[in-house]
């Protein structure tokens, strides 16, 4: 997906980046020239840094919470914006429209967002609190003022969603 839109170079955040294992498939296969790797965990940094080694040059770690408010001060713009599996971490979803407002505002025009999280279904064990349920998913990027909202894949309860700036 981020081939397809950005056949140079662009930069790219990853919100709640965790141990690299995205950020390892996409330095591998993109030609991302600033990758940002935001989490709020210096343990998976730490874990990250040494999984990531020969690509450090090219990337910028930033231990910021984004629960809190504040975490996009100072950033941006990017080109494009992933999540994988973090959105649910921050602790309930009713916080989920202001950080994907926040993601927005740090696009440039042109940019593409990759949002994949998992859901919540009837009959799972997934906490309602936590997880939107699987409708509600695009609902939120277009309400943030993201359009051209498609889904790429939606597997074992989780989907992911391409979305651009509206």
């Amino acid at each position: 997906a981020l081939n397809e839109v950005f056949p140079q170079t662009f930069t790219l955040l990853d919100l709640g980046s965790g141990p690299g294992h995205l950020a390892e498939q996409i330095l591998g296969h993109c030609p991302v020239s600033r990758y940002t790797a935001l989490d709020f965990s210096a343990a998976m940094q730490a874990i990250a840094r040494e999984r990531l080694g020969a690509a450090l040059a090219r990337i910028a770690f930033m231990e910021r919470d984004f629960r809190d408010g504040g975490w996009s001060n100072g950033l941006g713009p990017f080109d494009a914006i992933v999540t994988l599996q973090a959105a649910h971490e921050l602790r309930h979803k009713r916080r989920l429209p202001a950080l994907l407002i926040q993601a927005r505002a740090l696009m440039t025009d042109g940019g593409l967002f990759l949002y994949c999280d998992h859901y919540a279904e009837e009959g799972s064990n997934k906490h309602p609190g936590l997880f939107l349920m699987r409708e509600e998913q695009p609902e939120h990027l277009r309400a943030a003022g993201f359009g051209d909202v498609r889904l790429l894949l939606d597997l074992g309860g989780m989907a992911l969603y391409r979305a651009r700036p509206a």
